[in-house]
């Protein structure tokens, strides 16, 4: 497995795996001497020590030796605590689970303590994991990345990308990896059946309630292209402040008076506001691989801007009534060409989709075709025709409910119509 080291000035600093340097000179055989004592006695010493004339390098050189040490104890507590679990002694003295355990008789609370034995488990269940963790080859918060999207029914697709995954986190910090995770996350969901995709958009909510000082509290929770459309509707009308003004309103002030000027939009008709085909532009950047449906790898990149990375469905959804834009690089930076952008469905073919469908055609459903996106029967990878016959309007909630797997959506050869069954059950 590869190792990330970086070097300053004639000291090489490994931000990976080296072990600590110990004050027990090398060769020396007491081995009965307990490491526990060892740390208690060096934490005792660092304690003791009067760092205030200390000069600049020398509490650097201290603050990387202590990070290296924390990382390195924290790396042994998850593989004890693997250890204690497998062996349910949290449960002799009547505790109920581990967690619970460690958030009474240890200074954690009860979602740290989760934390940890979900992390223990996800060690304790993989071996390659396990061994890179001792090894010092990945740290415990990219483990804890890990194990966190691991759960939710990813756990045999995660033993299949086991060792890509622990590649890509030696060769990465830890917030460069976590976007690679989402990325892995949202590729299982597709070959889950898009599981988790369809749970955000059916969980939705909006609440209004008012205080007892009267205002109205606002709480809701949006799937992400919901979240992105009403990121960029209120990022295009927040006006900031002239630098001069005596009261500047703050960032969240600015939102909320954007969110306004949106409602009003809507109640006096301006056109920005009305159900029409000029929309609030939300942009997805996928490669070609994921649009094709290939295999997953570290670099694969599926994303909403602004929100992150999202599954690959919700993406092929977008792409069906878009525009798009071919941009050619040479590795993950290099920009070579970008394209003008085609729209996967023309405006002439818009045009006719309305005269023929009018409205959605999900059964019972009539949505108006200004509410509705053009869908695709079959989509690029399959068939990378966009022409009529392969086009139909859908409402977005059922265009959301066809993609994630919910409905299935065919046209009938002889007849034309269209066919609707149920999904394979999750």
């Amino acid at each position: 497995m590869a190792h990330r080291e970086r070097e300053t000035g004639s000291v090489m600093i490994a931000s990976r795996g080296d072990r600590l340097a110990h004050d027990v000179p090398a060769g020396d055989d007491r081995v009965d001497v307990d490491p526990m004592e060892q740390i208690r006695a060096g934490v005792a010493r660092l304690q003791d020590e009067d760092r205030r004339q200390w000069l600049p390098r020398e509490l650097t050189a201290r603050l990387r030796d202590l990070a290296t040490a924390r990382e390195r104890l924290e790396a042994e507590y998850v593989r004890l605590i693997a250890d204690w679990d497998r062996r349910q002694a949290w449960a002799v003295d009547g505790s109920l689970s581990p967690s619970a355990w460690l958030a009474h008789h240890t200074p954690v609370s009860s979602p740290a303590a989760k934390k940890s034995v979900r992390t223990a488990r996800l060690v304790r269940t993989h071996e390659s994991t396990s061994e890179a963790l001792a090894a010092g080859a990945v740290s415990v918060t990219q483990i804890e990345q890990l194990a966190r999207a691991e759960g939710r029914g990813r756990g045999e697709i995660f033993t299949e990308h086991e060792e890509t995954l622990l590649d890509a986190a030696s060769l990465m910090n830890e917030d460069d990896f976590g976007v690679v995770v989402k990325r892995w996350q949202s590729m299982a969901d597709d070959q889950l059946g898009r599981a988790d995709a369809r749970h955000m958009f059916e969980n939705r909510y909006l609440y209004l309630s008012t205080t007892f000082a009267g205002a109205v509290a606002v709480d809701g929770l949006l799937d992400p292209e919901a979240g992105a459309r009403l990121q960029a509707a209120l990022e295009a009308r927040v006006t900031p402040d002239p630098a001069d003004d005596p009261e500047p309103r703050s960032a969240a002030q600015l939102r909320a008076d954007a969110l306004i000027d949106l409602v009003e939009e809507a109640a006096t008709g301006t056109t920005s506001a009305r159900p029409s085909r000029v929309r609030t532009s939300v942009n997805v950047v996928v490669d070609l691989p994921t649009l094709q449906g290939d295999e997953w790898t570290p670099r694969s990149r599926a994303d909403l801007v602004g929100i992150g990375p999202v599954a690959r469905e919700t993406v092929a959804r977008l792409l069906c009534d878009s525009y798009l834009t071919r941009v050619i690089t040479a590795g993950p930076s290099q920009v070579l060409d970008v394209g003008r952008s085609t729209r996967f469905v023309s405006e002439p073919q818009r045009a006719a989709l309305v005269v023929r469908d009018e409205t959605c055609v999900f059964p019972s459903c009539s949505r108006d075709h200004r509410w509705c996106d053009a869908h695709h029967l079959t989509f690029y990878e399959h068939d990378p025709r966009t022409d009529l016959e392969n086009l139909v309007l859908l409402c977005r909630r059922h265009h959301a409910m066809v993609h994630e797997g919910l409905w299935t959506m065919k046209r009938d050869c002889d007849s034309g119509h269209i066919i609707t069954g149920r999904g394979p059950p999750r």
